[in-house]
């Protein structure tokens, strides 16, 4: 798992990530968007501090490159 390879905190991923769904899925009548934008939303929610295995500053800079730079199941590079 990419979250266990690069030490994100499962905990405070899994609050990151509960927040997020929850108002994804509250404003889902305004953004209009479906289930692949949720995924993604739900990937990055979980993901989103794995730069700090490289380097606290930045980091989320260095979210964003291992992110964008791995296999992530179920999501394309795209």
């Amino acid at each position: 798992l990419l979250a266990e390879r690069y030490h994100v905190d499962p905990t405070h991923a899994e609050i990151v990530k509960g927040f997020a769904l929850k108002l994804f899925d509250e404003l889902m009548q305004d953004h209009g968007l479906g289930p692949r934008e949720r995924l993604q939303l739900q990937t990055a929610a979980i993901l989103h501090e794995a730069g700090r295995f490289v380097d606290n500053r930045s980091h989320h800079k260095h979210s964003f490159y291992l992110i964008a730079n791995s296999e992530v199941f179920g999501l394309s590079r795209e």
